[in-house]
């Protein structure tokens, strides 16, 4: 988010702050999301269109997909303990990172995976 600053002249950016966020975005690392509402995955997939989306209605789906992503991002509330449990054991297995939402909104979802992606591709 960008913070202001207030000056004598008035109210400047700081400097060294992220750049804003445009949608559609490309995301650097692979990237697979799990749970979410229809309308907010509607909505993300929009945003975030190379994103990989798993349908969490199927239980067996193939967890493979967690093997070749660099980062998984859970929409727990969209999930039940036993799929949850079974993500969190693949990717304790493969070392892939896990990261939560902190939101329900797809916009926040989306500017979340983003300010992610960004902080730790300089790092990639």
């Amino acid at each position: 988010m960008l913070e202001l600053l207030t000056k004598e002249e008035g109210l400047e950016v700081s400097e060294g702050l992220e750049q804003s966020i445009s949608f559609p975005y490309q995301t650097i690392k692979r990237t697979v999301i799990f749970g979410g509402h229809h309308t907010f995955l509607k909505e993300i997939r929009r945003k975030l269109p190379d994103v990989k989306y798993v349908n969490i209605s199927d239980y067996a789906f193939n967890m493979d997909i967690i093997r070749n992503a660099d980062v998984v991002w859970v929409q727990t509330n969209c999930i039940s303990h036993t799929q949850y449990a079974r993500i969190l054991k693949t990717v304790r297995t493969y070392g892939t990172q896990l990261c939560y939402f902190s939101c329900a909104s797809a916009r926040k979802c989306a500017e979340q995976i983003v300010e992610e992606d960004r902080k730790s591709s300089q790092h990639y």
